[in-house]
C-alpha cells in the first residue's frame, strides 16, 4: 500500500495580498487547527504546533542551496503527520516573485507525489504599486517618488508567474485577483475556506499588533512619511508608521484593502493599466477560458474623476492632521499626569508618617484590562494568547516559565490587593511580582507565590506595603498547558 501523505498548501503570496492577515491567524490558531486536522508547522520546535512562528521564510531560506537538507526535513514532517493523521499542511512565505523557491516547492511534491495546492493572489497594478510604495517605496533613497518607482519596477505578473507554471501543473494552482467580488471582505476567511475551515468555533480573531500590521493611511499621511524618511533606519523601519498608527485618528487611515491610496491620479493608474494589459489577459486566458478578456472584474478607473495631488496640497491641508496628532498625544500625557500625581500625593503621605494608615481595607474592585495588555507582545513572556473576550482570556504556556507584565499605566496606583479568579490545567504555583518603584527590576523578595490544584481558584491577594507605582507580574503557573484568566482585578 503506498503512503499516505497530507495535502500540502503551498501559500506563496503575492506581496500586499493580506499574507501578514492570513499568517497571523494561522499563528495564532496554531494548536486549534491541529486539532482541526491542518499543520501550520513551527520548524523551530518539536512537534510543530507551539512557539512563535509568522511564517516558513527562514527554514527554507537557509536551504536555499540544499534542497536535500529540506527533503529531510519534510521526511520528519510528514512522519510526524501520519503519526497524529494530519491531513493538511499549509506553507506560507510571501516569496511568489522567487523562482528558487517555485523550483524548490516544485520537487517536494514530486519528491513525494503528494496532493497539493498553490494558492495565489493578484492584485492590480495600480493598487499593487501605491500599497508597496507606502509600505517601502518612500524609504528608498533611490526614489524620489512614486512615478520613479513604479516605472523601475517589473510589474508584469505573467513574467513573475511562469516559474510556477514550469514547476506544477495548472490545475494544482488556485489563483485569485484580490478584488471583493472574488475573495469576498476578508482574505482570512477566503483562505481558509480553500484549506478546509469552514466553521470558526472557538478559534481566536486576530488581533492587530503594531509589529505585524501593514498600516493603511490617506496621501496626506502618506506624503508626510514621505518628507520624513531620514528618520528611518531601512526600508523595514516601520517606526514611524506605528507612531502615526497610535496616535492619529480613524479619519487618516485607510480602511479597506480594496480601495486606492489616492498616490496616482486616474490617468496615471490608467496608463499602468495599459502597460500591463496583455499581460494580464494572458493569465486570465490560461486560469480563466479564452472568454475572459480581463484579470481583473473591477472597472478602470474614470480619466475625469476628480482628483487632488499630494503636491498641490498646502497649510490648510496639513494643520487638522498635526492638531489631531497633538490632540491625541495630549489626552494621554494628561492621563500620565493624573498617575504621577496620585504617585506624589501618597508619596507625600507616607512621607508625614501616614504610610500605614494610607492602607484601606478591601472595599471596591477595579477590573484590569487584558485586551490593553496582551496586544502587546513585550508584556507577554513564553505565552501565546487564544482567546480573548468580556468573559475569560485563555493562554497556552510555551514553556515553564510563562508570565504577563500589568504595566504602571494601564492601571490604578495605589491599589493595595489583587482579585484572581484563574483556572490551571495542573498542580502548579501562581506567582505575584510587585515592584515599589517604577525603575526597579522584578525581584523574588517583592514577590507572593501561591500553591493551586488543578481546576479554577479565586485568589485575593494583599499586596505587603502601600506604594506600588510600578508594574506588576504575575506568572500564572509554572507548566505547560492552557490558563485561563476569568478575572482581574485591583482593589482598595
Amino acid at each position: 500500500m503506498s503512503k499516505k501523505y497530507p495535502i500540502l498548501h503551498i501559500h506563496t503570496g503575492q506581496t500586499k495580498t493580506g499574507s501578514t492577515a492570513i499568517q497571523s491567524f494561522l499563528q495564532l490558531n496554531r494548536k486549534k487547527l491541529f486539532e482541526a486536522g491542518i499543520l501550520y508547522p513551527n520548524f523551530n520546535v518539536q512537534g510543530y504546533t507551539s512557539g512563535q512562528c509568522l511564517n516558513h521564510g527562514d527554514f527554507f531560506k537557509q536551504f536555499k542551496d540544499e534542497p536535500d537538507e529540506v527533503i529531510k526535513e519534510f521526511d520528519k514532517l510528514f512522519k510526524f503527520c501520519e503519526k497524529y493523521e494530519v491531513g493538511n499542511v499549509v506553507i506560507s512565505v510571501e516569496w511568489f516573485s522567487f523562482p528558487w523557491w517555485a523550483e524548490m516547492m516544485g520537487k517536494i511534491v514530486n519528491h513525494y507525489g503528494c496532493d497539493h495546492k498553490v494558492i495565489i493572489y493578484l492584485k492590480r497594478q495600480d493598487y499593487w504599486v501605491e500599497s508597496a510604495w507606502k509600505q517601502w517605496g518612500y524609504k528608498n533613497k533611490a526614489y524620489s517618488s512614486i512615478q520613479e518607482y513604479y516605472n523601475s519596477t517589473n510589474l508584469d505578473w505573467f513574467i513573475r508567474l511562469k516559474s510556477w507554471l514550469e514547476n506544477f501543473q495548472i490545475e494544482n494552482i488556485c489563483l485569485y485577483p484580490f478584488e471583493r467580488e472574488i475573495i469576498g471582505n476578508d482574505v482570512v476567511t477566503h483562505f481558509m475556506n480553500i484549506v478546509g475551515v469552514g466553521n470558526y468555533d472557538g478559534f481566536a480573531e486576530m488581533r492587530e499588533k503594531s509589529s505585524l500590521v501593514n498600516h493603511g493611511f490617506n496621501p496626506l499621511v502618506i506624503k508626510i512619511l514621505e518628507q520624513s524618511k531620514h528618520l528611518l533606519k531601512s526600508e523595514h523601519d516601520t517606526q514611524l508608521q506605528t507612531y502615526l498608527e497610535v496616535n492619529l485618528s480613524d479619519r487618516f487611515k485607510k480602511s479597506s484593502p480594496f480601495h486606492s491610496y489616492g498616490l496616482l491620479s486616474p490617468k496615471e493608474r490608467i496608463h499602468l493599466l495599459e502597460r500591463y494589459e496583455d499581460s494580464n489577459r494572458k493569465i486570465a486566458h490560461l486560469f480563466f477560458g479564452q472568454h475572459r478578456e480581463t484579470l481583473f472584474l473591477e472597472p478602470w478607473p474614470d480619466p475625469e474623476e476628480p482628483y487632488q495631488s499630494t503636491s498641490s496640497m498646502i497649510l490648510e491641508d496639513v494643520i487638522p492632521l498635526f492638531m489631531d496628532l497633538m490632540f491625541n498625544q495630549y489626552q494621554e500625557l494628561q492621563k500620565v499626569k493624573k498617575q504621577i500625581k496620585l504617585i506624589n500625593l501618597n508619596l507625600n503621605k507616607l512621607s508625614h508618617g501616614q504610610g500605614e494608615e494610607f492602607i484601606p481595607k478591601v472595599s471596591s474592585w477595579i477590573p484590569i484590562d487584558l485586551s490593553r495588555i496582551m496586544k502587546h507582545q513585550k508584556n507577554l513572556h513564553q505565552i501565546q494568547l487564544d482567546s480573548i473576550n468580556d468573559q475569560f482570556c485563555i493562554l497556552t504556556s510555551l514553556g515553564n516559565d510563562p508570565y504577563f507584565v500589568i504595566p504602571f499605566n494601564v492601571r490604578p496606583i495605589f491599589r493595595s490587593a489583587i482579585r484572581l479568579k484563574i483556572t490551571v490545567p495542573l498542580e502548579t504555583f501562581v506567582n505575584i511580582y510587585f515592584k515599589n518603584g517604577i525603575f526597579q527590576h522584578f525581584s523574588e523578595n517583592r514577590s507572593l507565590r501561591f500553591k493551586v490544584r488543578p481546576g479554577t481558584h479565586e485568589l485575593i491577594i494583599e499586596l505587603p506595603g502601600n506604594r506600588f507605582p510600578g508594574d506588576i507580574r504575575i506568572d500564572p503557573g509554572d507548566v505547560p498547558g492552557k490558563y485561563i484568566i476569568h478575572r482581574l482585578e485591583m482593589g482598595t
